[in-house]
């Protein structure tokens, strides 16, 4: 088949030749006759002629041009008439205003004069069935008063034209000629409505709410009767005009009583909720009803009837608003809110779902954001200890309220990709709102109080109500809770800003009570998290699982939770050393507790790995013991005697040989509680290995550190450092064949090299005679000793005693 011709160009032609062209003749027929007009007149051509005479040409003329307009269109079509009539139209409404202004008619006179134009160019547009006909007759009817200027000479003159001019453009759209005509009568009577109460409201006081209920009626009649004419079409011509008329009529109407009533004020409320009662009652007698806000409009009444349900909600809303003052609005917003959600639910509507949540916002905004800021609202109205109760707090709490109802009464509906974005969204909100109102109405550690109260109540509905986003925002909540407990109530409060009162009891205060509350609510959301994988991936009961069974992915939560636990406790101790100063310096008391703490807190972890399977809390726990035998070794012994010097204290029975000896007890269970075959994350024998290192260093410690303390003399610390140091050596070298660990028995080999070279370099230096002697003596003895050692287990090593330190024969 052939290709359809392009007809865009031949469109384009028509366009401009039709339509274009008539509208531009029309304006310059209408621009020359007013230009002949005013040269005649200056020139003194009309000078012999009367004014009356003068306009009853110039309507000759205007006629002679519409009666041109009708032998065109009945010969060449309707097209080709419109420049005539349009010409022969504005002559008529420049005539009309002649008459007006050479002082042939008065106000009243020119209006009627604009009034017949008017309504003879909309029998034209009838005739003709023309757009533009009936444009310049309307346009022509509405702007004539404007060029007049006398608005306000007679009060009812003019709203009476209106009125005429609204009824012409309205009848011509109702009877389906044409539609689009009523938005043109629309805007025109807006402006000049608007105007007319602007500039001449003043001299017509009340009267002008008469004429605009009268108005908005009719637009509303007219909206009704074209929607019932329609039948089952579509459309939303109808409903786009009642909106637009009724947010006219309410304007003027609150702009009226402002102006002109007296006490007009006090009537904005009821004003604005009457005109949204008429209209949810149209809704209800034209509309299907309530059915109509279930389903998406297919009919054009039943997009009228949503349209003017949504004015109904607004103008309700709006009332309040204007109505209420304070905290009065956010209360009747956040109610109407949760009745609109409650009745899309019933019906069900997402329309009215919608109004709801968006008058519900309002609601939320201003009791957040204004209210607090209102004078009086903070004034506290009881006052028990650290709470205080105010009225914006009774308002957050009455808003946290409303909040939680919708989100526990808004349908989710699974079928939707992104089902539960908006009811996360409205928890986090309330979740904001009560953080808010806690901190209103307590203070200090109580706001965490508050706060852990919250995360409490969040993994509640969580359980009670299933849904899928309420449990990250209550890991989200609880982690801000954490935070605050950590910078505000412990370490900034308690050591920064001295805030150590009455209640800062060690283990008996406040802040220790939230810490574990918050490690209570992190081992009931791990719960719950464990609770909902599960659910998820369908994994089937088992009675080989245990209780507290974790997912291997979630297992370092656990762990979080006991460094929490951990962590109170050790800030308790810091706050039991400062208050009562426990040692003869507190600071290095206060480091061996906290070593002795947190070493102690590894044995209750591997405990519960133990008994839980949880691998990551048995590595935690094996660090934990590891780093805090490594914190005794270095910052609480070595360190400690590099820059303070000998700790004071009586041999053995001191607290830094107390902690060590605790953590040799905690490194030999952290050896039999970790100890596994199964674990990836630990290889075998590995926390063995470890924990005899640690064990063997701490011990080396031990002595040494005893040693160092009990004697005043430097030469009897060194002898007696080099006998103790070979006597251990030796041990190690012991405990590495009976226990036939390669490691130990080398490291006691190294231990007995370096007392070797102690000896010889630095108690050899500048000591009496008799302790030189005794020290070569002694580890010469034990050296011996050592190789004796090495000569009797030989055999188990696999090597000849009689040949094992002679080199082999290549030959």
């Amino acid at each position: 088949t052939p290709a359809a011709p392009d007809r865009s160009g031949r469109s384009l032609e028509l366009f401009i030749g039709l339509k274009g062209l008539a509208w531009l003749g029309a304006f310059v027929i209408v621009l020359g006759v007013a230009y002949f007009m005013k040269y005649a007149y200056d020139a003194g051509y009309l000078a012999r002629i009367p004014p009356l005479g003068r306009c009853l040409l110039a309507a000759l003329f205007g006629a002679a041009l519409v009666a041109a307009g009708q032998i065109t269109m009945r010969r060449l079509g309707r097209l080709a008439a419109v420049g005539f009539v349009a010409a022969g139209l504005g002559t008529w409404y420049c005539t009309a205003y002649a008459c007006f202004a050479m002082g042939l008619v008065s106000e009243f006179g020119g209006l009627a004069l604009l009034s017949l134009v008017s309504l003879i160019g909309i029998g034209l547009t009838w005739r003709m069935s023309s757009m533009a006909i009936g444009t310049i007759s309307l346009l022509g009817g509405y702007g004539g008063p404007l060029l007049m200027g006398h608005l306000s000479a007679t009060p009812l003159v003019l709203p009476l034209h209106l009125t005429m001019l609204l009824v012409v453009g309205l009848g011509v759209a109702a009877l389906g000629r044409l539609p689009a005509l009523r938005f043109v009568a629309l805007g025109a009577h807006a402006v000049v409505g608007f105007l007319w109460i602007v500039i001449a409201g003043g001299t017509t006081g009340v009267g002008v709410l008469p004429f605009l209920a009268i108005w908005w009626t009719m637009v509303l009649a007219e909206a009704v009767w074209t929607a019932l004419r329609a039948g089952p079409k579509p459309g939303v011509h109808g409903a786009i005009a009642s909106l637009l008329a009724t947010a006219w009529f309410v304007t003027l109407g609150l702009t009226a009583l402002k102006g002109f009533v007296v006490g007009g004020d006090l009537w904005f409320g009821a004003f604005t909720a009457g005109v949204g009662f008429l209209a949810g009652a149209a809704a209800a007698q034209f509309g299907p009803g309530l059915d109509g806000l279930r389903r998406r409009p297919r009919t054009a009444m039943e997009s009228l009837a949503v349209s003017l349900w949504l004015q109904c909600g607004v103008l309700l809303t709006v009332a309040v608003a204007l109505q209420f003052d304070g905290f009065g609005q956010t209360v009747a917003w956040l109610s109407i809110g949760v009745a609109s959600v409650e009745l899309g639910r019933r019906l069900p509507s997402s329309g009215v779902t919608a109004f709801g949540l968006v008058v519900a916002a309002l609601g939320t905004l201003r009791a957040t954001l204004l209210d607090g800021r209102v004078a009086g609202m903070t004034t506290p109205l009881w006052i028990g200890g650290p709470i205080s109760v105010t009225p914006w707090a009774l308002l957050l709490l009455f808003t946290l309220v409303a909040v939680v109802t919708i989100m526990l009464r808004l349908r989710e509906r699974a079928d939707r990709p992104r089902a539960g974005v908006l009811p996360a969204v409205i928890t986090v909100v309330a979740t904001l709102v009560w953080a808010l109102a806690c901190t209103d109405l307590a203070s200090g550690r109580w706001i965490t109080v508050g706060w852990a109260i919250g995360v409490a109540a969040l993994l509640g509905l969580d359980r009670a109500t299933a849904r899928r986003m309420i449990l990250p925002i209550a890991w989200c909540a609880l982690a801000a809770t954490l935070l605050r407990w950590l910078g505000r109530d412990e370490f900034t409060s308690r050591w920064t800003m001295g805030e150590w009162g009455a209640d800062a009891t060690p283990f008996l205060n406040l802040a220790f009570v939230n810490g574990l509350a918050l490690a209570t609510l992190g081992a009931w959301a791990i719960r719950r998290q464990a609770q909902r994988w599960v659910r998820t991936v369908g994994m089937p009961p088992s009675p080989d699982r245990p209780r507290w069974w974790v997912p291997p992915h979630l297992e370092v939560l656990p762990v979080g939770v006991a460094v929490l636990v951990l962590l109170a406790v050790s800030l308790e101790l810091a706050a039991l050393i400062q208050s009562r100063s426990a040692a003869d310096d507190p600071s290095l008391s206060h480091a061996l507790l906290q070593t002795l703490w947190w070493g102690i807190g590894a044995v209750p972890m591997l405990v519960l790995a133990r008994l839980t399977r949880w691998r990551s809390m048995r590595v935690a726990g094996v660090i934990l013991a590891a780093l805090a035998s490594i914190a005794w070794l270095l910052a609480d012994t070595v360190w400690f005697r590099i820059t303070d010097g000998t700790m004071p204290g009586r041999v053995v029975w001191n607290a830094q040989f107390g902690v060590g000896a605790a953590l040799v007890v905690v490194l030999l269970l952290t050896s039999r509680l970790a100890r596994t075959d199964d674990d990836p994350f630990i290889p075998p024998g590995s926390v063995t290995m470890l924990c005899g290192l640690l064990i063997a260093m701490i011990g080396l410690w031990l002595g040494s550190l005893e040693i160092d303390r009990a004697f005043d003399v430097q030469s009897r610390v060194l002898t007696g450092l080099s006998v103790y140091w070979a006597m251990y050596a030796i041990v190690l070298v012991v405990i590495g064949f009976v226990r036939a660990v390669p490691a130990m028995r080398y490291a006691g080999l190294g231990l007995l090299g370096l007392t070797v070279g102690k000896v010889l370099i630095v108690d050899m230096a500048g000591v009496e005679p008799i302790y030189r002697v005794a020290s070569a003596v002694i580890v010469g003895i034990l050296l011996v000793a050592t190789s004796v050692l090495y000569a009797r287990v030989a055999p188990r090593l696999g090597a000849d005693p009689d040949t094992a330190s002679a080199p082999s024969d290549p030959s």
